[in-house]
């Protein structure tokens, strides 16, 4: 099965600027960072303008934020599954879900996480992303294109999965596989205008393409 994403990243600079826009990792979150996020999942009047080399005026001024959470970064070490990611510089907690990740010079990378599976079976488990999926990079610029892939292959015991007792055959063992393929397309640069301010900003389309399997040994094969 395939399942194509489609996210708008609207990269603020939180100090003026004057030229050609760029993104640096002076964004980036480090531990000791608490990220706040503001959600209206009913907006009105948004217009995302198609691409275009020329400034654009994004007013989201009317955004309404209907509901918020923060994500407090925290030392690696500090995560109760740390050993599992030995190369993890940081991590954070989103409800039930440790996320690990590794700040470089100019990379934020996605070592894993543990929590429920990707395919929502309904199985917590410790998920490592191969190669390690990008999450943010620097310095971005007007007409950055990047392409991307990770794959997960994770294997599981079928007592881990609570509807394995319904099959109608016997499961030796199970395994997941996704692969993810990414590309990020910075399409248009200019002012945006959300109830926090006015900011220069760099936007950022990324189409995610993943496909989905699930292989089971079923003896005696």
């Amino acid at each position: 099965m395939q399942r194509i994403g489609l996210l708008y990243l609207l990269m603020i600079l939180w100090s003026g600027l004057t030229g050609q826009i760029t993104v640096t990792q002076t964004i980036f979150p480090q531990a000791g960072d608490t990220l706040h996020y503001a959600v209206d999942d009913q907006p009105v009047n948004i217009i995302m303008t198609p691409p275009d080399f020329n400034a654009q005026e994004w007013d989201f001024s009317m955004l309404q934020p209907r509901s918020s959470f923060d994500l407090v970064i925290e030392e690696g070490q500090a995560g109760s599954d740390n050993s599992l990611f030995p190369d993890a510089s940081s991590f954070y907690a989103y409800g039930s879900t440790d996320t690990y990740l590794k700040v470089t010079a100019d990379e934020v990378l996605t070592l894993g996480y543990v929590g429920n599976d990707p395919l929502n079976l309904g199985i917590r488990l410790d998920i490592h992303y191969n190669p390690s999926l990008v999450e943010m990079r620097a310095p971005v610029q007007f007409f950055d294109i990047r392409q991307t892939s990770s794959v997960i292959l994770k294997t599981f015991h079928p007592s881990q999965w609570p509807a394995s007792s319904q099959l109608p055959v016997t499961i030796d063992s199970v395994r997941l596989r996704l692969a993810l393929n990414r590309l990020d397309v910075v399409d248009a640069w200019g002012n945006l205008t959300i109830p926090g301010g006015r900011f220069d900003v760099l936007r950022e389309k990324r189409v995610l393409f993943v496909e989905k399997r699930i292989d089971a040994k079923v003896p005696p094969l």
